[in-house]
């Protein structure tokens, strides 16, 4: 992925009237956008306002650096993500199996003799190639599936350790756990009935909180600190 170069942003200045103005802004000779000035009356004797800003009539507009910048931010979000690309390589991948597949099937075995054991060896190994060949289109299709799924789930939500106390369900990567006891360093949660298990507390991935959970008083305030301080 290329980084982005303040040395090919190229700015045009549109100045309307005194107070009016537009910018248009390029990048490797690529319109990004034609977009309106913020024009203010000079307040600097000097007018010194920033490489490109111009006094015109007593007025100025933004600097250069300005949108540099928000030429970085355009190009920086039209940036496909490591997602979209796992996406679109899968879906190359996908693409040149299919195509693979049906040229395999358009081909002609080239047997003049169409009843000779030649001809039969031929078209069981074309047979056999396509199964795989479908096999294999078939396990690219799921894997395409399960990245869009995954590139449109929405991001969990950040683990807030200090209401762990009033936890009724915690998550692991084995599952679902009925809380039982919160302690300093493990939770003890039902595991089958009758019997308890100890998880540790770093190994939580979300919690479930008893419903109308209370704010914390100054006691469960402590122990919800100290498992703050047991996961870093």
């Amino acid at each position: 992925m290329s980084t982005f170069d303040a040395a090919n942003v190229a700015i045009e200045r549109h100045r309307i009237s005194v107070t009016q103005g537009e910018v248009s802004v390029s990048y490797n000779g690529t319109l990004l956008g034609r977009f309106g000035d913020d024009i203010r009356l000079c307040t600097d004797k000097t007018h010194n306002h920033g490489g490109g800003a111009v006094c015109f009539g007593g007025f100025h507009g933004h600097p250069d650096q300005h949108w540099i910048d928000a030429a970085a931010r355009h190009v920086d979000a039209a940036k496909p993500t490591a997602a979209q690309e796992r996406i679109a390589a899968k879906e190359k991948e996908l693409e040149a199996a299919k195509a693979a597949f049906y040229a395999n099937c358009n081909r002609r075995v080239g047997c003049t003799n169409m009843r000779s054991k030649q001809h039969g060896r031929r078209i069981n190994a074309q047979l056999k190639l396509a199964g795989e060949q479908r096999r294999t289109i078939t396990r690219l299709e799921r894997e395409l599936e399960g990245l869009r799924r995954q590139a449109t789930r929405p991001a969990p939500a950040p683990l807030d350790l200090s209401r762990l106390p009033y936890a009724e369900f915690i998550r692991t990567d084995a599952g679902w756990y009925e809380v039982v006891k919160v302690n300093k360093a493990t939770v003890k949660v039902v595991n089958t009935p009758g019997m308890d298990d100890l998880i540790k507390i770093r190994k939580i991935l979300e919690i479930r909180e008893r419903v109308a959970a209370p704010a914390a008083a100054d006691g469960w305030a402590q122990l919800a600190d100290a498992l703050t301080d047991v996961a870093k």
